[in-house]
């Protein structure tokens, strides 16, 4: 029964993210030709306006983060054995609901980022967003999905305090690498002001932010779900249904953070001349996603305001540095010619046809072996 279900999951997250490939290919190598205001004699690139940077980059990161993550799984379901079928049954729940999420968003992004010719049936991208959609709710719906998730943290954290056996490994991070440690020091009045490059271009100690969070997420629901059955005498169907917004809190929060561990080990296990770009796509993971997050991050005391300023402005950093490997991070997704089959991929001026004098010709710069790792 679960293997059926494993295998579906993993099969509606390698076309989302693949349908996320598309979109990003296109809108990327777009941006590389489109001029958009700056001086008459030369105006600029979209690429190298902040806003699309802003855009469309982390969007690549996220895609390669996810991508490693689903074949992380893959591989597990590949290998599974009875004793780990439940463990890989709840990250395929989990990263199928992440990717389909993550799709949908990257599809629309890219589409508003070609402007008009990303309406435009012939570029492809809306024809990718009507086909696709139904992965957000295929082999699951992805609220739901998430919530099987949390409950498994759930019964995985109250097995460590009354000596009941795992049923998944899903937390034996927290307790077997001792980062609870870690977690107070990370919280102490000068760690969560350090705002230097070098700590906050560090992803393992961005891994730690995640750790925690995760910990202190789970604790809050522990906690929330004690007081509505015990106190307010909820049963504990209602109690969990007024608790919902924790429970996919934590959900999203475990993802991330098993994400985030997949990538660095894959950076470790990759060629040491596509590793600082790597590096620069996990960072870039972390950051908006710890930017997102921001508030939860300030209200919980784990960054002081001047860290959460200098986050923004890492960002900012890493996203110029990106600029020049995007077409090539892009075109190491390997998606042949003809499957694109975009105009706006290709020579955007044809599609006008008007010749531009301002526009340098396009050409589509590859990296060895036309990517980076496998994806």
């Amino acid at each position: 029964m679960l293997e059926a279900l494993i295998g579906g999951r993993i099969t509606v997250c390698a076309m989302a993210l693949q349908a996320a490939k598309l979109g990003l290919v296109i809108a990327v190598r777009y941006a590389h030709q489109r001029r958009q205001f700056g001086s008459a004699n030369n105006e600029d690139l979209l690429i190298d306006y902040l806003s699309h940077q802003r855009r469309l980059f982390p969007l690549i990161a996220a895609t390669y983060a996810y991508q490693i993550t689903s074949h992380y799984v893959v591989e597990k379901f590949s290998k599974r054995s009875e004793k780990d079928a439940r463990d890989i049954f709840l990250m395929a729940c989990g990263i199928k609901s992440v990717a389909t999420w993550h799709r949908c968003q990257t599809l629309q992004i890219c589409r508003e980022a070609c402007g008009g010719f990303g309406f435009g049936a012939s570029n492809r991208i809306g024809l990718y967003k009507n086909d696709a959609d139904v992965d957000l709710t295929y082999e699951g719906d992805n609220t739901v999905l998430m919530q099987a998730v949390a409950k498994a943290l759930l019964m995985e954290f109250k097995s460590y305090f009354t000596g009941a056996k795992a049923i998944t490994g899903m937390l034996s991070y927290t307790y077997s690498k001792g980062h609870i440690g870690i977690f107070l020091r990370n919280k102490n009045f000068f760690v969560k002001r350090m705002a230097s490059e070098a700590h906050l271009l560090d992803p393992e100690v961005l891994l730690d932010a995640f750790m925690y969070r995760e910990f202190k997420v789970l604790r809050q629901l522990v906690k929330t779900l004690r007081n509505k059955v015990k106190n307010e005498k909820m049963s504990g169907t209602k109690a969990w249904n007024c608790s919902l917004d924790l429970v996919l809190k934590l959900a999203t929060c475990y993802v991330e953070r098993l994400t985030i561990e997949k990538f660095l080990e894959e950076i470790q296990r990759s060629d040491e001349g596509i590793k600082p770009v790597l590096n620069l796509l996990c960072v870039l993971f972390c950051l908006t996603k710890i930017e997102a997050d921001m508030g939860w991050f300030l209200s919980n005391k784990y960054f002081a305001p001047v860290k959460a300023q200098a986050i923004e402005n890492a960002i900012n950093k890493v996203c110029a540095a990106m600029r020049d490997h995007s077409i090539a991070l892009v075109n190491a997704f390997a998606i042949p010619e003809h499957v694109i089959n975009a105009p706006i991929a290709g020579d955007y001026r044809s599609v006008v046809g008007v010749p531009d004098t301002k526009q340098q010709p396009f050409t589509l710069p590859l990296l060895s072996n036309n990517r980076f790792i496998d994806v």
